[in-house]
């Protein structure tokens, strides 16, 4: 769990919808190019096709996702992103997140996920576009 709203998964952490009320989970945000995330009733479920890929465009979503969980937060729900693996897309899409919402440079929020999910290894071209969100939110590369 990176906030008490948000949680950070692999494909299987979403397959369970007994596990995913457990969790109190009302909104699933899944980033697996191939999609066919399980729909439950009581779940909200939203797709973004994105490869696991250095020229994925996955910086076209940052805002859009933040908006989602924010929306799913302050309507006093809990969201969960995930990827195939938990390992690349998904902890970059929370990284981003983190940043946006609080104002806090990449490598803090990539020391605050990796805390709570020490497997994150988000690809290349994504540690890029994250190095460019850090510019655009005007932290200086070393912070």
């Amino acid at each position: 769990m990176i906030k008490p709203w948000l949680y950070v998964g692999a494909r299987v952490d979403v397959e369970n919808e007994e596990l995913l009320q457990k969790n109190g989970v009302t909104q699933v945000i899944n980033l697996c190019a191939n999609n066919g995330a399980s729909e439950f009733r009581s779940i909200k479920f939203s797709d973004y096709a994105i490869d696991d890929a250095v020229d994925a465009p996955i910086s076209d979503f940052f805002e859009e996702i933040t908006e989602k969980i924010e929306s799913e937060r302050l309507a006093g729900g809990i969201s969960i992103i995930h990827c195939e693996m938990g390992i690349s897309r998904a902890p970059t899409m929370a990284i981003a997140y983190l940043m946006i919402t609080e104002q806090i440079s990449v490598n803090k929020a990539f020391e605050k996920m990796y805390n709570v999910r020490n497997i994150i290894s988000p690809n290349f071209g994504f540690c890029l576009v994250l190095s460019s969100l850090n510019t655009k939110l005007g932290f200086d590369e070393d912070a």
